[in-house]
């Protein structure tokens, strides 16, 4: 009878352990992976058009502290370097941040 008793506490501690770790894995299966390009809150989206004269940079990104998208203009002319007038652009923005 204590055998018996006993025998039931350890499959009872066994199928339980058993549910336990498969809900574990349940979760993590059912929980969709970011990568950090996902990550949208931590950087900094562009958006380029080519306008008469220049183009157009279009930055957006997510400001926690107010719960809010922010975005800004900016107009590279054509006789300025583009990728130089992008530095700056990126340098403004984390300066504002």
């Amino acid at each position: 009878m204590i055998r018996r008793s006993i025998a039931r506490i350890i499959r009872w501690a066994n199928d339980w352990d058993a549910n336990e770790s498969r809900q574990e894995k349940e979760t993590l299966v059912a929980r969709p992976r970011r990568s950090r390009l996902d990550n949208a809150e931590r950087g900094i989206n562009f958006s380029l058009h080519r306008a008469s004269g220049g183009y157009i940079v279009q930055t957006s990104f997510y400001d926690e502290k107010n719960d809010s998208h922010t975005h800004g203009l900016y107009i590279v002319n054509d006789d300025e370097d583009l990728g130089t007038s992008i530095a700056h652009i990126v340098t403004t923005e984390n300066l504002r941040r």
